[in-house]
């Protein structure tokens, strides 16, 4: 139990580090779009926006299970780390359920801490297996997709099971099929944590515009096949509100648009950028959903798409 104590303790120390490495500024807007959207669910108290925020979290909180490399480190300390990965999803979710229980949202609190207990029982060794080596496959097989492949390589169960449970919820009620999109988006959003090499991106594309327009129209296309059994679903359920699951199926395309501009604007060849990607993708979620803030997305999509062209020119193409 000291040790396990001591790994806690540690965890602690790791949050106070990201917030150093975010930075005050990033750190403020993250806390105050937070509030306002934690503001509108509290003022609106719709079950099916509590709904939504319970199956959020839980798939982020699946999706970073998935993608756990510090397992060996865990069975380095105990033979059966699941009492330690169950504490910290008890300490992660802990604020979603004060906010549950405040509205007194009983059937999400409980969703949330059968997830919490249960989910860490999906536990087993491997190492950081999620990361590609890119000069091992044929250069044919990876420039249509870089991420994907490792996304899907590690996360394939995740996504049928969101795809799944999403087809089942959706025939329930229509809200449940756009979060179950957004959570599609979510997910996808965590393949491009890793950077691809300079080759690559020189193999896709001689210059940056050109890599660009080519990089988003395929991954795009690749994202709306992968949710079309969702947004399909919706419009066939629903068609009277065809036009609301179009318009949110845009958003979040949308979204993964300016998640992947965000990445070749930090782009560093072969290096995570987990962190960074995920508070983009946070800010930007807030932008894009959150009204009277959509009028900044198109600012936003400009100085991203500039900034990417930049960084790529010269950590890129100015080498080549």
């Amino acid at each position: 139990m000291t040790q396990i104590g001591c790994l806690l303790r540690l965890r602690v120390k790791m949050v106070s580090r990201l917030f150093t490495e975010l930075g005050w500024l990033r750190s403020v807007l993250l806390l105050v779009l937070m509030g306002i959207g934690v503001g509108q669910l509290t003022y609106v108290r719709d079950p099916a926006g509590l709904w939504a925020l319970v199956v959020t979290a839980c798939s982020i909180i699946a999706g970073i299970h998935s993608r756990r490399s510090d397992i060996g480190f865990l069975y380095s300390i105990s033979p059966k780390p699941y009492l330690v990965v169950t504490i910290e999803y008890f300490v992660a979710f802990l604020p979603l359920l004060i906010f549950l229980l405040y509205n007194q949202f009983m059937p999400g609190v409980a969703v949330v801490l059968a997830f919490a207990a249960g989910w860490p029982l999906i536990f087993r060794r491997r190492g950081d297996s999620h990361i590609i080596n890119s000069e091992a496959f044929s250069t044919s097989f990876l420039i249509p997709s870089f991420e994907w492949i490792g996304g899907l390589r590690n996360m394939w169960w995740l996504v049928l099971i969101v795809l799944a449970g999403g087809i089942i919820l959706t025939y329930l009620n229509f809200v449940a099929g756009l979060v179950t999109l957004f959570c599609i988006t979510a997910i996808i959003t965590g393949f491009y944590a890793e950077n691809e090499s300079i080759r690559f991106i020189t193999l896709i594309a001689d210059h940056s515009t050109s890599f660009l327009i080519k990089k988003i129209t395929r991954e795009l296309a690749l994202y709306s096949i992968i949710s079309l059994p969702i947004w399909g679903s919706c419009i066939m359920l629903y068609p009277d509100r065809y036009l609301y699951t179009l318009l949110f199926l845009l958003l979040n395309t949308i979204l993964l648009a300016m998640v992947l501009l965000a990445k070749y604007t930090l782009y560093q060849p072969k290096r995570s950028i987990e962190l960074p990607i995920a508070t983009y993708f946070i800010v930007l979620s807030f932008f894009l959903f959150v009204p009277y803030l959509q009028i900044g997305v198109p600012f936003i999509a400009i100085f991203l798409w500039i900034k990417a062209k930049r960084r790529l020119n010269k950590k890129v193409y100015a080498r080549a």
